[in-house]
């Protein structure tokens, strides 16, 4: 993984998404069995948690914060005295939609004295600042963002759930849309990518469907879109030179295409960019 410095290019395109956040209170008789779909941090406030994946069980207590990875099972149980707990499901990513956690196996309980201060605190700040019905505000952003960096950068996971898992399916998934980001432009087959991540193309389409919530075609489609709008918005580029810049055949298929997915001509659009 990447330190998150300040002045460092990776910084300067980094983006926090946060999907879910709310406060967990569960009884002792509370017992669940999940796959995880994205990123997930529980931040333990009260109580202890049990945690049974891959094969073995850990326990994590107040003050503890746990990391799951997507794709992630697992079995977790509340103790005798029940449990309180923070959950946020996350991304971080830069540049075209890069995730930045998938070149490591950070999965696993993550604690030290001074880690474990700053979670409750978070704990705290979070059940008397952000609980409302309002949504979450920028400063909440900003103590996530505050607070994970300060768990990953550099990471401080004490207790591994995978130690010897590095070349999973969803890094695999990763690299493969970090090359799609770098060579969107290019000829790209799906077949060239399926092989790259090592899977059949019929088990790369579903994972990456599944992984990204978008088909790999579509998500080509995407940032080429979101390319072409901002070279008719900025630019003086001819309709025929975004076309040739974008990897499309002629002028014709990539004003179909635009007009598909913005439901306007190149041509609208820019006159409606420059009003």
């Amino acid at each position: 993984m990447e330190h998150l410095s300040p002045g460092s290019d990776s910084f300067a395109d980094l983006t926090l998404n946060i999907d879910m956040s709310h406060f967990v209170d569960k009884d002792a008789d509370w017992r669940e069995t999940k796959t995880r779909a994205g990123y997930t941090f529980w931040n333990i406030y009260k109580g202890s948690v049990s945690i049974e994946i891959n094969g073995q069980t850990h326990e994590a207590g107040p003050g503890d914060s746990v990391l799951f990875y997507p794709g992630n099972s697992f079995t977790a149980w509340a103790g005798p005295e029940g449990c309180s707990f923070h959950s946020i499901r996350f991304s971080m990513e830069k540049g075209n939609h890069y995730d930045i956690l998938a070149g490591n196996n950070l999965a696993g309980i993550y604690r030290s004295a001074a880690l474990n201060r700053r979670c409750l605190d978070f704990c705290r700040e979070y059940r008397s600042r952000y609980t409302s019905n309002k949504g979450h505000s920028v400063r909440f952003y900003a103590f996530c963002f505050d607070f994970l960096a300060e768990l990953l950068d550099p990471p401080r996971c004490e207790v591994h759930f995978f130690e010897d898992e590095q070349a999973t399916d969803d890094i695999l998934i990763n690299r493969v849309a970090d090359k799609i980001g770098r060579h969107f432009t290019d000829n790209i087959q799906i077949k060239d990518m399926a092989r790259e991540a090592g899977m059949s193309e019929k088990y790369f389409i579903r994972y990456f469907q599944r992984f990204f919530n978008i088909s790999p075609k579509q998500y080509i489609i995407e940032l080429r879109m979101q390319y072409a709008a901002e070279l008719l918005a900025d630019t003086t580029d001819s309709i025929a030179s975004i076309a040739e810049k974008l990897g499309y055949s002629d002028q014709y298929s990539f004003s179909k295409a635009f007009r598909k997915y913005y439901n306007e001509s190149p041509t609208k659009f820019r006159k409606l960019m420059l009003r």
